[in-house]
């Protein structure tokens, strides 16, 4: 018992770090309530996924606020962007509806309308990852997302349905807010950390900090 309860064991350890996820998934699940906010929300939960459970530097909750506080601005604006582009869309998917599907016209509107939304199934799951690791304009931020989506296509189908799951569970058993935002974004890092170290070279990374690279490779 003294050994499954030392701090040093791997079980004390496991059991931090599910400690950690709860609280990021928390602030996370609390902050997304506002709507406004989810953007610099949910950058807050992968900065602090990464940086304080994976790579073991700082505390979840100083990490969280940390990235949180850095990317209000801009993720505030980003969330009013996808927001409108979510409200166009959702506009003409009704207006698409509303046609006589035996129209020719009506059914390329109607597949234009839901074409719309794939910008958002590629863009979204960079967004955030993106945001909380580098400082970019956001239309170069939401260039580089589109971008990365399309080279990394594979990766973002994989992203895609991990987070599409979770918000599924979610939905279905909502106490689960308290921890599979965290963990979803944890799970991710392992694809997106591997496509960022492409783009940025030793020097830049030693420049930033190793951190937030897997520890097999971080740049001797």
């Amino acid at each position: 018992m003294g050994g499954l309860f030392d701090p040093e064991s791997g079980f004390s350890s496991f059991m931090g770090k599910v400690g950690d996820l709860i609280i990021i998934s928390f602030f996370g699940s609390l902050l997304s309530v506002t709507v406004l906010l989810a953007c610099p929300a949910w950058a807050a939960v992968y900065y602090a996924s990464v940086k304080s459970i994976r790579s073991e530097y700082g505390t979840a909750r100083k990490e969280f606020f940390h990235s949180f506080r850095t990317n209000l601005r801009q993720g505030f604006f980003l969330n009013i962007v996808f927001l409108l582009y979510l409200a166009a869309t959702f506009i003409c998917l009704t207006f698409s509806n509303s046609l006589d599907p035996e129209q020719g016209l009506s059914i390329i509107y109607w597949i234009m309308a839901r074409m719309l939304i794939l910008p958002l199934l590629l863009t979204l799951p960079w967004i955030f990852p993106l945001l909380s690791r580098f400082t970019m304009k956001n239309t170069v931020l939401i260039r580089t997302a589109f971008y990365i989506s399309v080279r990394h296509w594979v990766t973002t189908a994989v992203l895609v349905v991990l987070y599409g799951v979770s918000l599924l569970i979610i939905f279905v058993m909502p106490v689960l807010a308290l921890i599979l935002p965290g963990a979803a974004a944890l799970a991710a890092s392992f694809l997106t950390e591997r496509v960022f170290v492409r783009y940025v070279d030793s020097e830049e990374r030693e420049k930033r900090g190793n951190w937030e690279l897997p520890k097999e490779q971080k740049a001797d």
